[in-house]
Parts: structure tokens; sequence; C-alpha cells
């Protein structure tokens, strides 16, 4: 129960976070590029923590998130799992 409770609550955090924003993945200037996952380490299962080198705007997009979901959630933060994304690519040839 708690887990599906994550679930729906993370779905409601991200959604008031890319309105915050104004705008939705792929949206050109101004859009948010994280649509985080965001759950309870207590209630889940030990994930791995890789670590890897983020691109430079990923990482600033990723502390926009972490600073408007501080906003919203306070005193809780994230912690980060990159290993654990993914990523919707557009290739134009």
């Amino acid at each position: 129960e708690v887990m599906l409770t994550d679930v729906a609550e993370s779905r409601r955090i991200s959604r008031s976070i890319q309105q915050h924003f104004g705008g939705v993945s792929g949206g050109g200037e101004g859009a948010t590029l994280i649509d985080a996952t965001v759950v309870s380490r207590l209630c889940w299962p030990s994930l791995p923590t890789d670590t890897f080198t983020l691109p430079a705007g990923v990482k600033k997009e990723m502390a926009r998130f972490e600073k408007q979901f501080a906003h919203i959630k306070a005193p809780r933060k994230l912690v980060w799992k990159a290993s654990l994304g993914t990523v919707t690519l557009d290739v134009i040839f």
C-alpha cells in the first residue's frame, strides 16, 4: 500500500513541479527535462548506487527539480539514483 501511495504522490509532485516551470518534457525553452519517480527509501528494496558523469544540462535540471521539491516537501530531500533513469532522444537526420 505504501508503494502505491509513493507512486501516486510522485506523479502529483512531478506534475506540480512541471507546472511551476511552465513546461513538460520535450517542450522547448523552459521545459522541464526531469520527470522523477520519488519513493520512500524505507519501504522499497535497496537500490544500487552506481556513479557516472551526467551532462551539465541534466545536472542543472536536476538541481532545479531538487530545489522545487525541497520547497514543496521540506524537510525531505532527494537522493538521486541516476543509473536507474531513462532518457528519450530525438534524432534528426
